[in-house]
């Protein structure tokens, strides 16, 4: 089991500082640079994310039909990466709901990929992803969650960043 596993702690954003289309952004240039490892363009890769600890802020950023469709759009349409599943722990229900109203609008690939909801169950998580792989907020053996060498690999890519900054969409002028 060597899927890259990305975990997302929405809880911990602060949404004072950044809004969750920065968040998107930010997640999606990490999303470019973790396609550089080899482990990534062989098995793909698996997000967790983890919704504990969300405020009335963070319901008002990502616990909308918008965001949620805006997610599902860049994953289907937008991310190269071979995305084998998404598990969502200490959801909120509201999360099951909007998940139902927007299914319809996955295309077949997803639907067929593992999208699963754990609650607070996490040895239901741990029936996908095991304790060896996980850190010990989440069940696992891995010790404290601790993103440090990601954030400093991050912050060391700058050339990387200001070169990705530079794509973007060539919008087609309206002929009227």
């Amino acid at each position: 089991y060597s899927n890259p596993r990305a975990i997302f702690r929405l809880g911990q954003f602060d949404v004072t500082k950044a809004t969750a289309q920065d968040m998107v952004a930010t997640v999606f240039l990490l999303g470019e640079m973790i396609l550089d490892t080899e482990a990534t363009q062989i098995c793909g890769g698996i997000i967790i994310i983890d919704a504990e600890g969300l405020t009335l802020q963070h319901y008002r950023q990502f616990v909308t039909i918008q965001f949620v469709s805006l997610l599902i759009n860049l994953i289907q349409d937008c991310l190269p990466e071979r995305l084998r599943a998404i598990h969502f722990v200490h959801e909120p229900f509201a999360y099951h709901a909007i998940y139902r109203i927007m299914q319809p609008m996955l295309k077949k690939k997803m639907k067929e990929r593992v999208i699963t909801f754990h609650g607070n169950d996490l040895s239901h998580l741990h029936r996908y992803v095991p304790k060896d792989f996980l850190p010990e907020e989440f069940g696992g053996n891995l010790g404290p969650f601790n993103n440090k060498e990601m954030a400093e690999y991050f912050y060391n890519q700058e050339a990387f960043i200001k070169r990705i900054n530079k794509y973007g969409i060539i919008e087609k002028k309206s002929h009227k």
